[in-house]
């Protein structure tokens, strides 16, 4: 009996290490064939650089690791990496694998993936990379009694880049950390979800409308997998210090997206606004004093394709703001802003932006900014005005500056602009009101890092609908003169993104 029980134990050993050592053996044919038959299947180029099996990582379950996966573009995306990841590790429960029909996968984690999601102008997208296939799917695969079951994926510091030039929209996610448990086997689970991103990047028609925000999401997915329908049971967002509540669906079919999700922070302060602003987020802002209320609401809602995009929707309000850093004499006051962004039909020519208005008020003197765009896509028709003085001065009484730092003069603006793109791009500039002026006098800045001060006597310019005039400017950086006067041409053009901007400056300086 011992020496059968010592026979068996031997075998046992040597199994355990034969299992071990064959995978490496043969590592480098298994790379070959599974890159290989990856290729035939994909219009990518796919690669994986090397693989390892261990029941020591995570004992007693199974741990297979894959090494330098990538997938590369081609043709018009060929000098794009659709995926890079150095790591994934997925963890198998041992006693599925030896059961051999239904493996049980208890977590994938994937470490520094890098992802490149681009769509171009004529609607073509970097991953719709799958090459069609004809082939009938078999009875036999059907009738199949092998199943896989997942309970937790997991990405640790994650790039997540969303390029889409027929959106004019590029959006950045650094520091992508998610993990995402439920049964992903069953025909309807509740997916626990929880994503922390770093850093958050937003830029949307040339505005940028975040900027290295810190962004976070807790949410409970009632998920559908046979319809592949996901129900935001619970969804709690949070951009820096602003809280927002996410309600609503989405779901999978077999093209594109469907969605019906709204997205609120109905009571908030103003403060929690102020911290998607970076100049503001990054100054002593937990000891920042603020007061006024802030409202959002938003939805987006229809079919999202290659094709077409969802409608959208979104509203901001704040009234009675305030702010005041610490140990600065004076506050910005009575911050005002209404604004909204519409397009209920998914259309990009259909967008309205509206902004009236915008005001807020530095000491004794105040700024007032209104904006309505049509249009924004065919023939933009913009109607603006922006009216109000600043004493440089007192942006130091309300802003925390560099002790060394030095700030003083005036400025001055009263500018409306009415009227259509297509009125410039013809020269038909009666029909497009452009009047008004921006005035600085007196400007003088410097300190510790500003090498060279700057020293503006006195710069105006002119609106008209052809041309910015510079009637007249004077100023001096560092021991440099210069005095000039001309004309800026087509910067609503410029401005509009049609044609260059030009213009003829004549300057005159005693030391240069």
């Amino acid at each position: 009996m011992k020496k059968a029980i010592k026979i068996i134990g031997i075998g046992f050993i040597a199994l355990f290490l034969l299992l071990l050592i064959l995978p490496f053996f043969f590592k480098g044919t298994i790379v070959k064939k599974v890159n290989e038959a990856a290729n035939k299947s994909l219009n990518a180029k796919f690669e994986v650089e090397d693989f390892s099996l261990s029941l020591f990582r995570s004992f007693p379950d199974f741990s297979l690791g894959i090494n330098g996966l990538s997938l590369k573009g081609i043709d018009a995306f060929g000098k794009d990496t659709l995926a890079s990841i150095p790591n994934i590790y997925v963890t198998v429960d041992l006693f599925s694998v030896f059961k051999g029909s239904n493996y049980e996968v208890k977590s994938i984690t994937i470490k520094n993936p890098r992802f490149l999601l681009k769509a171009l102008k004529d609607g073509r997208v970097n991953w719709n990379i799958m090459k069609p296939s004809n082939e009938p799917v078999s009875s036999a695969a059907s009738t199949s009694k092998f199943k896989l079951t997942l309970q937790k994926i997991k990405i640790i510091n994650g790039r997540i880049i969303y390029d889409d030039a027929g959106l004019n929209m590029i959006m950045k996610l650094d520091g992508v950390n998610n993990e995402m448990r439920g049964d992903f086997s069953a025909d309807f689970t509740t997916l626990n979800t929880r994503i922390n991103i770093d850093e958050l990047t937003v830029d949307y028609g040339g505005v940028r409308y975040f900027n290295k925000t810190k962004a976070e999401l807790i949410s409970d997915l009632d998920a559908d997998m046979k319809n592949m329908k996901f129900t935001f049971k619970t969804g709690d967002i949070l951009l820096n210090t602003l809280p927002l509540k996410l309600t609503g669906w989405f779901t999978m079919p077999a093209k594109g997206y469907d969605m019906d999700m709204k997205f609120a922070a109905p009571n908030s302060e103003f403060k929690n606004f102020l911290s998607l602003i970076p100049a503001i987020y990054s100054k002593n802002f937990k000891d920042l004093k603020s007061s006024g209320t802030l409202s959002i609401n938003g939805f987006v809602k229809g079919h999202y394709s290659e094709g077409s995009m969802p409608g959208f929707g979104a509203d901001i309000k704040i009234e009675k703001g305030m702010f005041q850093y610490p140990g600065l004499p004076a506050a910005v006051n009575n911050v005002n802003l209404k604004a909204s962004i519409l397009n209920p039909t998914g259309i990009p020519d259909a967008t309205v932006i509206d902004v009236n208005p915008l005001h807020f008020q530095v000491l004794n003197n105040s700024m007032d900014v209104k904006m309505h765009v049509t249009t924004p896509v065919s023939d933009p028709h913009m109607t603006g005005s922006a009216k109000g003085k600043l004493n440089l001065a007192d942006l130091r009484k309300v802003y925390p500056m560099e002790q060394t730092a030095h700030l003083s003069g005036k400025f001055d603006m009263d500018v409306q602009l009415d009227g259509k793109q297509s009125s410039i791009e013809k020269g038909r500039y009666q029909e497009f009101k452009a009047a008004g002026y921006m005035l600085v006098e007196d400007l003088k800045y410097g300190g510790k890092e500003v090498p060279k001060p700057v020293d503006v006597k006195y710069a105006r310019l002119d609106f008209s609908p052809s041309a910015l005039n510079l009637s007249k400017a004077e100023m001096k950086i560092g021991s440099s003169d210069l005095k000039a006067n001309g004309k800026i041409e087509n910067y609503l053009g410029y401005f509009f993104n049609k044609g260059k901007l030009k213009g003829t400056i004549s300057t005159t300086s005693d030391v240069m």
